[in-house]
């Protein structure tokens, strides 16, 4: 969650408290030229509309082209030489260092940061860990999560030319012989089977099997699990023995080849979608093909089933290309056609191709961890805000929004969330923003009014204040609370179950504003005290020994709240000083007795971090379910952090580029 509030002295600006309170401090004259007096205020809604903005753009944004399904293509940090998509997460080489750059659900998937001073010849994605080949000695490096037996028994001390990462079991074609080295989970014996005394020049691990092109012949030998439920059992490993291949690839019980005289797609396995594929790219000539594996599906009966992941292929004719999902899902899995690509790699639901005219990533299809929009930027951001499944900054160079994540829309308790990020007007410079669980909302730097944008499920969009100007905004999961310029009142909107809307103060100013879960916080302009409402008992009914008031007689400088706990930043000393359910951290406490400049509490999360004042490092305390404090950096300096409940993100001081942990993250480097 984002929480933005305005300064309460002017010497506290300098802090850049932009996550859990984000200042809206711009000057008088907005970057987008116009006066913030303007009292025009926005156009009326009627029930049920969804908020817009008009404004003529303020600047060229120096967006990169987007595809013709208008899937917004994030700006690019360098060029590339290769790129793999895994189900869930994806690594790319640069061009300009040879090192890696992962995205997607990377924190627990796939972290690529302990590699950062490792220079890569090639890699691969599977399911949910990645391989590559060192180049300064072609050894074998693996990373990512061993849940599935991935990790297991990676070769150490052999040069490797290739290497082929599958959902549980991975293998390699030595340098000294070109025979076969697998290793991993053996459970459909990819690894027992695996033909290790015959030269071989491609392999591909899929799912549950493998295949590998031979020397002698380039003909194509498959091995591994070859009977499954509802695919036709025996055809799986069946490769035709006449036809030289290529190139190979295999995916979840479907394999795919490139044939060496024609260029055309063969494939077999499950015999429907073989069969659906070979008609896709009949009379086609395929320079390049890839083919996502690991996709879970339920089956309607509480139990899942694999289906088969996306394939493109590239064009031998302009280098364009064909990508097909077995399971259409409309165009939102379609590539830009007006491209001519050097490669491509397609995941479970999406892909990603390097464009020949200048060897960016563009990327589209399904986005649920952030695959597709989650590659890597070198946007330069002024304040971060972490929503539920997704993120969004107010980048530097125009102040206009730009946000990654999940958008997609989804049904609780038979209501249709409205998409957030799709909603944003791209064109509209921001002077701060703050993320609730499924919506955004941001102060304009044109006239200081609110917009908001997403699901409005319990008003949170409609029943936003306009024509009033604001200084600060912050949301909690379902509703929000703002700042009103001309008196320093709250004004807070949305769902009021524990009196987190209709409960907020009246008669009092206020400097500092931050929403939680159920409850709010904000701090008094006259003598910095806190004053909460909502759910501010939590556990105290059942659980009175791990309950803590809120200080009285004590002056703030910051304050946050989540779940059932808030924190405060002592004015005298920047001291933590924190409240509620001591529950909720009671295996790793508040770190009390350091001073720090701001803190980020997600609103659902049990976790809670800070910015160190002695060196900008991030420290966080409380629950880490999702591993979310575990991968945060012990050695690099923050500007401002925001979070939320399964990932935090922090603006880089270095270089005020935003990196990410835990499940949605983005610029992972």
């Amino acid at each position: 969650m984002s929480i933005s509030t305005a300064s309460r002295k002017l010497s506290l600006s300098c802090f850049c408290i932009l996550f859990c309170f984000a200042l809206a401090c711009s000057d008088d004259t907005p970057q987008d030229g116009t006066s913030k007096t303007d009292t025009e205020g926005p156009e009326q809604r009627d029930a049920g509309d969804t908020q817009s903005d008009a404004d003529t753009p303020d600047a060229d944004s120096g967006e990169p082209d987007t595809n013709p399904n208008n899937n917004p293509q994030p700006p690019q940090m360098g060029t590339f030489k290769s790129v793999s998509l895994g189900s869930i997460q994806g690594c790319g080489i640069r061009k300009s260092d040879s090192r890696v750059a992962c995205w997607g659900q990377t924190g627990f998937y796939g972290d690529s940061r302990d590699l950062r001073e490792i220079a890569f010849d090639s890699l691969d994605a599977g399911d949910w860990h990645t391989c590559g080949i060192r180049s300064d000695d072609a050894t074998v490096m693996c990373w990512g999560s061993n849940v599935l037996g991935g990790l297991l028994d990676v070769p150490e001390g052999v040069a490797f030319k290739s290497v082929s990462a599958g959902k549980t079991a991975n293998c390699a074609i030595r340098s000294s012989d070109s025979h076969l080295v697998c290793w991993g989970n053996d459970s459909s014996n990819q690894i027992s089977d695996a033909p290790t005394d015959t030269p071989f020049d491609a392999v591909s691990v899929g799912t549950a099997h493998a295949c590998a092109i031979r020397s002698d012949d380039s003909t194509v030998t498959c091995w591994g699990k070859d009977s499954v439920p509802g695919v036709d059992e025996g055809l799986i490993t069946r490769a035709p023995t006449d036809i030289a291949f290529k190139s190979v690839v295999a995916g979840n019980f479907v394999t795919c080849g490139i044939g060496l005289s024609d260029s055309q797609v063969v494939c077999w396995g499950d015999h429907e979608n073989s069969n659906a594929l070979n008609a896709k790219f009949a009379g086609t000539e395929i320079e390049l093909l890839s083919i996502g594996k690991g996709v879970w599906s339920s089956d309607g009966a509480g139990g899942l089933i694999i289906k088969m992941g996306m394939i493109c292929g590239q064009k031998s004719s302009d280098s364009s290309l064909i990508c097909t999902d077995v399971e259409p899902a409309g165009p939102f899995y379609q590539p830009p056609t007006e491209f001519a690509f050097d490669s491509v790699s397609a995941g479970a639901r999406s892909a990603c191709g390097i464009r020949s005219s200048d060897s960016k990533l563009i990327c589209w299809g399904d986005d649920w961890k952030a695959q597709a929009t989650g590659n890597p930027s070198e946007t330069e951001f002024t304040s971060l805000a972490a929503g539920r499944d997704f993120s969004c900054g107010i980048r530097r160079s125009d102040s206009t929004i730009f946000c990654w994540g999940n958008d997609r829309p989804r049904v609780v308790a038979n209501h249709v969330q409205q998409p957030t990020i799709a909603s944003i007007p791209t064109d509209t410079a921001f002077d701060a923003i703050a993320a609730g669980h499924y919506f955004l909302c941001g102060i304009r730097s044109r006239d200081s009014f609110l917009l908001c944008w997403g699901d409005d499920e319990f008003g949170q969009i409609y029943e936003t204040p306009l024509g009033v100007q604001f200084d600060a905004i912050a949301a909690g999961d379902t509703h929000a609370c703002a700042i009103r310029r001309d008196d320093a009142q709250v004004v807070c909107w949305g769902k009021d179950n524990e009196g987190q809307v209709s409960d907020a103060p009246t008669g009092v100013a206020v400097d500092y504003i931050a929403a939680g879960r159920e409850s709010s916080c904000a701090l008094r302009r006259d003598n910095g005290q806190v004053i909460c409402w909502g759910d501010v008992d939590g556990f105290a009914p059942n659980h009175p020994d791990t309950w803590t008031d809120p200080p009285s007689a004590v002056a703030f400088r910051a304050v946050a709240t989540g779940w059932q706990q808030a924190c405060g930043i002592r004015e005298s000393d920047g001291h933590l000083i924190c409240w509620g359910s001591r529950f909720r951290a009671i295996n790793n406490p508040a770190p009390f007795g350091i001073a720090f400049d701001s803190l980020a509490i997600g609103a659902s999360s049990s976790f809670y971090c800070g910015i160190r004042s002695s060196d900008s490092h991030i420290v966080c305390w409380g629950g880490d379910n999702k591993g979310v404090i575990r991968d945060i950096p012990s050695d690099t300096a923050f500007d401002s952090i925001s979070a939320e409940q399964d990932h935090i993100c922090g603006i880089r001081s270095s270089d005020s580029t935003q990196v990410c942990w835990g499940e949605i993250v983005w610029n992972m480097r």
